[in-house]
């Protein structure tokens, strides 16, 4: 056989022409550490999920607090303990029979009256209860988030800058603060308010920063060593300054993944609280009170323990599936 030679044009061997320009040019677009943490948590398909599930539930506890099905605290004897109804549609569970029987001709009720999640003993509409509740749980956060951001970091903050006797005193106050339990401070809180929620935001501004304290407390003694900051107080910084401009930014990550494991933990206490009856008074609804009535005729109107747990669960599940995100989106090594 012939050998079979292959010709290579003379410019295949000169290197190809790449311009300056090109050179320069960066394959992948530059992100700022904010932007690369958004886009981590945005493959993160639970986090995400979570995340529009509670911007859900934000909105309609904001809209019921205008609109609402029924007046959450109007008692109708003739209405007790109404399984639920959804208008005239004969859905199992959901079209107004129990054992066979229509409840709603039963105990005479008018045509187009009619409860989505049925009532409650007194005839109150659980629906409605159930927003009042949810909303209360809300309320529990934000101001939970509050004391963790205001209390918090800025004792975190101090103590770990100062450092020395003052580390040492602010540190002994926290350690005498969380030997205390939550739950006595709260029995003590009531020797002085009335049960409701001043009693309850009382004891979260007590002891709910404890631990968001002593994370930023740790971050900041290992910040305060960092060259950048060694040069912010060469250049005459304020202490102020120095906090705000370059603390607070390089604690953000720290501060915003430990406030969404706070809030589903003051949802709980609040809830918990509530359940043996030393949290909100009657008439007002909170997601305990109504684990508490339904858990009461849960062998014969299993809705009213069910409807107001699902609404519980889904809540702690969605804030600590989020807080997940938000910790693996700002700090890549803890998912390792």
């Amino acid at each position: 056989m012939a050998d079979s030679k292959i010709k290579l044009s003379p410019d295949a061997f000169k290197p190809a022409h790449v311009s300056a320009d090109e050179k320069e040019k960066i394959a992948t677009p530059a992100l700022t550490f904010t932007q690369d943490a958004i886009r981590r948590l945005k493959q993160n398909k639970a986090a995400i999920i979570s995340f529009w599930i509670l911007v859900f539930i934000f909105a309609v506890s904001i809209i019921t607090l205008f609109v609402s099905p029924h007046n959450p605290n109007t008692q109708n004897l003739n209405y007790t303990y109404l399984p639920p109804k959804w208008g005239n549609l004969n859905i199992p569970f959901f079209n107004g029979k129990q054992g066979g029987v229509d409840m709603y001709a039963q105990n005479n009720v008018p045509n187009g009256t009619y409860f989505l999640l049925g009532t409650d003993y007194l005839g109150r509409d659980l629906l409605s209860r159930i927003f009042v509740g949810t909303r209360i749980s809300l309320e529990i956060a934000v101001i939970a988030t509050f004391f963790d951001l205001v209390i918090g970091v800025g004792y975190g903050i101090i103590s770990g800058w100062k450092g020395g006797t003052t580390d040492t005193i602010m540190q002994r106050v926290i350690e005498i603060i969380s030997s205390v339990p939550n739950l006595v401070v709260v029995i003590l809180m009531l020797l002085v308010f009335r049960p409701g929620m001043t009693s309850i935001i009382v004891a979260i501004a007590i002891t709910s920063w404890i631990t968001m304290a002593r994370l930023i407390r740790a971050q900041t003694l290992q910040l305060k060593d960092q060259e950048f900051i060694l040069a912010a107080r060469t250049l005459g910084e304020s202490s102020w300054k120095i906090a705000i401009k370059h603390l607070v930014p390089n604690l953000s990550s720290t501060i915003i993944i430990q406030t969404m494991f706070t809030i589903p933990t003051a949802i709980f206490f609040e809830a918990f609280l509530s359940y043996i009856g030393i949290g909100l008074p009657a008439p007002t609804a909170s997601l305990g009170t109504l684990l508490n009535d339904g858990q009461k005729a849960l062998q014969t109107q299993p809705y009213l323990l069910v409807y107001p747990a699902i609404v519980i669960v889904v809540l702690m599940l969605a804030f600590n599936l989020l807080a997940d995100g938000l910790r693996d989106a700002f700090d890549p090594k803890s998912s390792h």
